[in-house]
């Protein structure tokens, strides 16, 4: 067996596992929330702190590979489930990106509104609030007939995905300068909080840069698309195309790693202060109480 069969079984099989992996994530993330960050809280504490917006955005995050992974898995099957699976591949990386952005503006409006001035942080704002519209309105061009479905798709690709590598760049330069710079505004706030704002700038910055390389690699396979549509086994273009689809995958798994692993971080973070708190605090004093002293004298 060749490079290039390997190629293409790493290609025809990568979907399928994604998918499985994923929902073994998504279990492992309920279990998490529910079972460590509430420590088995009430029913509805639990689906109070479920639907809370980090929350729910990492879970939709997650849930959405199972099902991109499905889609992409019928990729070229058959005449039958090509459209629809493209429907669907492209509604589930819609709900990944919603769910990433808007968790990352929850998550980190802190930092953004201390390391972008007004202007910045209003642009920024301005595609957070436009980014349900952007994020699935690749789906529009796919209702239309050719000749005009590919180039209007093109369109429907290129001006949602600037407005995405806008936002991520916004996240990598706050997230990059809070990480490396002292701010001063550091100087006003409690030691937890910017332990807790240096974790989600770390992590925020991993997922941004594995974003970007994501949208790189997508944009790299559509140009492999573009000069050769057909494909030639062992042509260059097709050792391209395939790499940068799979190296796609991979990058789009580093953001849902990079989020899961900021949760894990935050909460471990928590429980640890809070197990500080009774040592770290000046009330309380670990003396005899005056009435037992009296007694035992």
């Amino acid at each position: 067996m060749g490079p290039w069969d390997t190629l293409i079984i790493v290609h025809n099989f990568l979907p399928v596992a994604m998918a499985v992996y994923a929902c073994i994530g998504l279990v492992f993330l309920l279990g998490f929330i529910v079972f460590v960050d509430l420590k088995g809280s009430a029913m509805a504490s639990t689906l109070q702190a479920l639907s809370r917006p980090t929350n729910a955005f990492i879970i939709a995050m997650w849930a959405s590979f199972p099902i991109y992974g499905i889609a992409e898995s019928c990729f070229d099957y058959s005449d039958q489930t090509d459209k629809a699976s493209l429907i669907l591949a492209i509604v589930a990386l819609g709900i990944m990106e919603l769910s990433f952005i808007c968790f990352s503006w929850f998550r980190a409006k802190e930092i953004f509104r201390a390391q972008l001035s007004a202007f910045w942080l209003k642009g920024l704002t301005f595609l957070v609030q436009m980014s349900p519209l952007y994020c699935f309105m690749t789906v529009i061009p796919l209702a239309l007939q050719r000749p005009f479905k590919s180039f209007v798709f093109l369109i429907f690709v290129f001006l949602p995905a600037t407005a995405t590598i806008l936002i991520d760049l916004f996240c990598v330069a706050s997230f990059a300068k809070h990480t490396i710079c002292a701010d001063g505004n550091e100087k006003t706030m409690q030691a937890s909080t910017i332990h807790k704002l240096r974790i989600v700038a770390v992590y925020g910055l991993m997922a941004s840069l594995c974003a970007l390389i994501a949208l790189a690699l997508f944009f790299l396979s559509s140009i492999c698309v573009l000069v050769a549509p057909s494909l030639q086994p062992n042509s260059q273009v097709a050792y391209v195309y395939y790499l940068a689809w799979i190296g796609k995958d991979f990058a789009l798994f580093g953001v849902g790693h990079s989020v899961l692993f900021m949760k894990l971080h935050l909460v471990w973070e928590r429980q640890r202060l809070e197990k500080l708190k009774p040592a770290m605090d000046p009330t309380i004093h670990h003396f005899p109480h005056p009435v037992n002293s009296t007694a035992s004298a």
